[in-house]
């Protein structure tokens, strides 16, 4: 008799740790995803501010790309107008030089 209580107890305590095993995984397998949810939040938040600096960046890259042409082209115009200036000056020196005083 006391063997058969005994057995009892062990079915029952054997039955009430598989439930708290199995309540365990359940509340860790809802924790895990729980996390998995965050992360891919988290992620979501990050990546238009991730998009936002990379098309920063681009336009820093356009606009110094836009700098530099505009003082290639200035450079170029400053050159061009100092060559016409003095060709100018030539043509003034020339024409005084041939002009009866």
């Amino acid at each position: 008799m006391k063997a058969a209580i005994a057995s009892l107890q062990v079915k029952q305590l054997v039955e009430r740790v598989k439930r708290d095993n199995e309540v365990r995984e359940e509340e860790l397998r809802e924790e895990m995803a729980q996390k998995e949810l965050e992360l891919k939040l988290e992620r979501r938040k990050r990546k238009p501010d991730l998009l936002r600096k990379k098309r920063e960046d681009e336009m820093a890259v356009i606009s110094a790309r836009n700098q530099a042409e505009v003082s290639q082209l200035e450079h170029e115009i400053l050159g061009q107008e100092a060559i016409e200036g003095k060709d100018n000056n030539d043509q003034i020196s020339n024409v005084s030089n041939t002009s009866p005083s």
